[in-house]
């Protein structure tokens, strides 16, 4: 491959906001020419065509489960055809990849939150609520409670298993420890995700809504 059309290619990858890092030139053979996208099966490979500098023909790697490759193309075409296709690959293929090497994980943005803390506990967090701490629990159960019935779609039968998870942490606030509470919590707050059958979002969206609520416990410190 020419340097003229290396350099093209360079600037398409620029051109289309991706970081050049991101990719790999190699010369397979004397007249294929692949770029790799690195951390993955994904590559566009330039066949040239020994008829001409500006001939070639491609083929391409699809973001799939199972790695596959387009059809190489019967034709050879100018090297401006290819450009096209280049960016169209970019565009279909490595946007996927980089979508989900970059998205956020909803599901583990839950499970790290998990260890959601009390932050000004950390002294007696193996002692239990003040009357005045379980009062303040309570109403922001009762507000959860709520939260849930407006915003999520539920059954009469899932409604029941939410009440009666969200009143055994009502009673329990005012036996066990600080510690075994929270965790409590958090396990009930993953069990009406599951009951709901909730997707990552509604599910984060309810995750989020609970940490904000029992956040605010520190301000009775």
């Amino acid at each position: 491959m020419l340097k003229k059309h290396k350099n093209e290619i360079f600037e398409i990858i620029k051109s289309e906001g991706y970081a050049h890092q991101d990719f790999e030139f190699k010369n397979i053979n004397t007249n294929v020419d692949r770029v790799l996208v690195k951390g993955s099966s994904l590559f566009f490979d330039f066949y040239q065509q020994e008829s001409s500098f500006e001939l070639y023909k491609w083929v391409y790697a699809i973001f799939a489960p199972k790695p596959r490759n387009s059809n190489i193309t019967p034709n050879a075409e100018y090297f401006s055809k290819v450009k096209t296709a280049f960016t169209s690959w970019l565009k279909s293929e490595v946007s996927q990849f980089i979508a989900e090497r970059e998205g956020e994980d909803l599901f583990e943005n839950l499970k790290n939150k998990a260890e959601f803390n009390f932050e000004d506990f950390d002294s007696d967090i193996h002692e239990k609520f003040e009357q005045s701490e379980i009062a303040f629990i309570k109403t922001k159960l009762l507000e959860l409670k709520s939260y849930v019935q407006a915003n999520f779609e539920s059954s009469q039968e899932q409604n029941l298993k939410i009440e009666s998870a969200i009143l055994y942490l009502s009673e329990a606030v005012e036996t066990k420890s600080k510690f075994d509470w929270r965790g409590l919590l958090v396990s009930t707050v993953f069990s009406i995700i599951t009951t709901l059958t909730l997707d990552t979002q509604k599910g984060a969206e309810l995750w989020n809504f609970t940490i904000e609520m029992f956040r605010q416990i520190r301000l009775l410190k």
